[in-house]
């Protein structure tokens, strides 16, 4: 039985005139003592519960009593809240009593598929009095809320009394958030009324101070949710994870960020930092960064490299992708990214500006990737580098290799061997490797090491060695000298004479505290170490001295050691080893990338094992590696050594040959020339033994923490200079051996080659009108001077007599 009343008044004379019920009825309603009284809001179920103890319904039974305290989060199943009510029912037959807050338990009750609500409530209303209940005119009132819909299936029952009280007041109602966790976020407290069981929201209803605005983080009612809904005095907000509990339950605005299921952990993280009350994700940002604004790209990847936990570098790329609507070539990498390391965000930098509209417009902020990059020693994965280079190939073949060096890395050994055949070929000049190759740069720089007159010539000779075995060419310019200077053995003995051995040059040194060997170490490597220390200048480590000096023949490890231990008493510390190297057989260009590899790592350990002390770098031989670009002799009568760089002659004889020289044993011969003396050298492998220069002459470096006090003059000999003969010329005196002068125009960096007497003349410059400045640099000294530019031709004037 249903009635509606539209008044809270009519509601209570109702309750009045039903305990006072007599007549042919009454038996029916005395039997049936159980009472639903449906409310549209609480504030109407409050004003009734208050109504009825003014009435004298003082006993009220609270349902949490009945709830498991060891247990606070686990529902009383329906069929024992049932069996609760029947037995309260018996126990207080000579007591009216309210059940509350019956429906705040009941709505979560499976309704959908176990019928469990509608169950419960026929249970209850079948529950009859006792005798003394009955005598009494017992009444049990159990008030609902928002339930009108389940209970309308009961409404026509004769067993059944169920009165709807229309919302009679008008209010917000009551919101409740449904979420696994509150993930930390601070400050809910002062807004939300959150409960943790189903034990606290029962206790909700009975607190004046609870908000309307209500949190639960039960799992139990988690769990039953849907089973509540719909619900005409409650609405619900279901949050399956932190993301949509910090948007859909606190309504905080992340604007049109997506969630992405990989990313929970990240927000679980992020909800934890949040202060939930003037929440604004723009200052929350900048306050946890501690930056002003992430205005542009610079900001952003400073703040990547300076912050490496995960969660931080997903808030920054959530943030930023935000902040400029996932477009533009960042946006477009953070797309790819998913681990949030460098290597994937460096290599998703290298690739991503192939897939823009217009990739010359990204260089920019690719270069901030990338030199960060270079800082943090990131290298490319295999799979990237092969995608990389097959674009940077393309692009040298439609567009030209100048072109594709735009879009290098430097990162990666395939680029690197892009760019040493590039400048082989001619097709990038060498000083476009200044920033993206820099220690192949390095090595290339003019060779240096002597001042003495008869030496001179071999610091020629080495630059052309090192553009020979950069090109994998044997060149006329090599021929042409090695036919002078090793025509035979005289020729040979008049340029080696006048070098000394490294024990003789260091014998006495009573200031060098430490040496160190570094196996296959040539006097081609002397600009490349003298650039690397300089990067330890900072650290108090200067280059004191560079001599040369010459290995005893046969060029090999065996017998230089051995002279080179009776120098060191013994003490030899081995640091890289070239030789072991070369020897194996690595295919052009990479054998020249890896023997960088080998003589920095080797350099670098050695300043760092012995700073502060004086050290002496020293080799026992050099390498050729043009040896393997010529045919053998294959002489017969001897036993190779060194795949035919030296060999014994099996039969002592007087015979003498251009090809060879021979040792004073009579019997041990050394090739003259880069042909070996038996087979063919394999491709790919270095070798000695032998008597060219690069074999036979080794560096002498020393190290210390003093600075060697230097005093330039520069003075630039004529400032005009035009586009026919773009060359400047200067007088620059104080230069020693150790010191390599530079030219710098216009962020290019120009060799300064000494032509004696003071005199240093400047490679062909590339002109521009707009750049007038010219500097030159000795180490960390630097000079400017302004030059006059003329591009064009004079023309005659025709008129000026006119």
């Amino acid at each position: 039985m249903n009635k509606d009343f539209e008044h809270i008044d009519s509601l209570i004379e109702e309750v009045k005139k039903d305990k006072a019920a007599d007549g042919a009825n009454s038996s029916i309603l005395n039997r049936y003592p159980v009472r639903f009284v449906l409310f549209d809001n609480f504030a109407d179920y409050k004003d009734f519960v208050s109504e009825l103890i003014g009435l004298g319904v003082t006993k009220m039974q609270k349902i949490v009593d009945w709830m498991d305290k060891e247990h606070p989060d686990q529902i009383l199943t329906h069929s024992c809240l049932a069996n609760c009510i029947k037995q309260y029912i018996e126990d207080n037959s000579n007591s009216d009593c309210i059940i509350v807050p019956f429906s705040e338990l009941a709505r979560f009750y499976d309704n959908h598929t176990a019928k469990e609500f509608e169950t419960l409530v026929s249970d209850i209303k079948g529950i009859q009095s006792a005798t003394s209940g009955f005598n009494n005119r017992q009444r049990v009132y159990i008030p609902m809320i928002g339930q009108y819909g389940k209970m309308s299936k009961f409404f026509s029952d004769s067993q059944s009394v169920i009165w709807h009280l229309v919302g009679s007041k008008q209010e917000n109602g009551y919101h409740l958030t449904l979420a696994q966790s509150t993930y930390q976020v601070a400050g809910l407290e002062r807004e939300f009324t959150i409960v943790r069981s189903v034990t606290d929201w029962l206790k909700v209803w009975r607190d004046e101070n609870a908000k309307q605005e209500i949190i639960s983080t039960s799992k139990s009612i988690y769990a039953l949710a849907d089973n509540a809904q719909p619900d005409n005095a409650l609405s619900y907000t279901t949050c399956s994870n932190a993301y949509e509990f910090l948007t859909k339950g606190l309504h905080l605005d992340f604007g049109e960020i997506k969630y992405q299921r990989e990313d929970a952990g990240n927000w679980e993280k992020l909800a934890g930092e949040i202060e939930y009350k003037n929440f604004s994700f723009e200052k929350f940002f900048n306050k946890y960064f501690d930056i002003f604004d992430l205005a542009d790209y610079t900001v952003f990847v400073k703040t990547w490299f300076e912050n490496t936990e995960h969660f931080k570098r997903w808030l920054l790329a959530t943030y930023y992708s935000k902040r400029f609507s996932n477009k533009g070539y960042i946006c477009q990498l953070l797309r790819k990214c998913r681990l949030y390391n460098n290597q994937e965000f460096v290599s998703a930098a290298a690739l991503s500006v192939f897939d823009m509209d217009n990739p010359e417009e990204c260089l920019n902020e690719r270069t901030e990737i990338l030199n960060y990059a270079h800082k943090n020693k990131i290298r490319l994965t295999d799979d990237t580098n092969e995608k990389l280079c097959r674009k940077l190939e393309n692009i040298a073949l439609e567009d030209g290799s100048e072109t594709a060096m735009r879009y290098i890395t430097g990162l990666s050994d395939g680029e690197k061997e892009l760019m040493i055949r590039w400048v082989a070929n001619g097709r990038v000049p060498i000083n476009k490797l200044a920033k993206l190759y820099p220690q192949l740069y390095n090595y290339m720089e003019k060779s240096c090491g002597t001042s003495d007159i008869h030496q001179k010539w071999v610091l020629d000779y080495m630059d052309a060695y090192k553009q020979a075995k950069l090109s994998n060419r044997y060149t006329d310019l090599i021929s042409t000298s090695i036919d002078e200077r090793n025509a035979n053995s005289v020729t040979f003995n008049s340029w080696y004479n006048q070098f000394s051995t490294v024990r003789t040059l260091l014998n006495g040194r009573k200031d060098i505290e430490v040496f160190y060997w570094i196996d296959g170490l040539g006097i081609d490597w002397i600009p490349f170490i003298m650039q690397l220390v300089e990067q330890y200048k900072s650290e108090g480590i200067f280059l004191n001295e560079i001599m040369i000096a010459r290995s005893l023949l046969p060029s090999k490890t065996e017998n230089n050691k051995t002279d080179l231990l009776k120098l060191t008493n013994g003490e030899l510390s081995k640091k890289g080893d070239l030789d072991g190297f070369a020897h194996k057989c690595t295919f052009y260009p990479q054998y020249i990338i890896e023997e960088i590899k080998i003589v920095e790592s080797a350099v670098r350990e050695i300043i760092s094992e012995h700073a502060g002390k004086k050290i002496a770098i020293i080799s026992d031989h050099g390498l050729s590696y043009l040896s393997q670009l010529r045919t053998g002799y294959n002489l017969g009568g001897i036993k190779s050594d060194h795949y035919g760089r030296c060999a014994i002659r099996k039969i002592v004889t007087n015979t003498q040959d251009d090809k060879y020289i021979t040792l004073d044993d009579g019997q041990t011969i050394c090739s003259l020339r880069h042909n070996s003396l038996a087979g063919k050298i394999p491709d790919g492998q270095g070798c000695h033994g032998g008597c060219t220069p690069e074999e036979v002459l080794v560096p002498i470096i020393i190290l210390s923490s003093q600075r060697q006090p230097s005093e330039y003059s520069i003075s630039l000999i004529d400032d005009a200079v035009n586009g026919n003969n773009p060359i400047l010329i200067f007088r620059i005196k104080g230069v020693t051996n150790l010191e390599i002068p530079k030219l710098i125009y216009n962020n290019t960096g120009y060799n300064l080659n000494n032509q004696g007497n003071f005199r240093f003349e400047s490679d062909r410059l590339e002109l521009t009108q707009e750049v007038d400045e010219v500097e030159i640099r000795i180490g960390s000294y630097s000079q400017k001077f302004k030059i006059k530019i003329n591009l064009g031709a004079e023309e005659e004037d025709l008129f000026g007599d006119l």
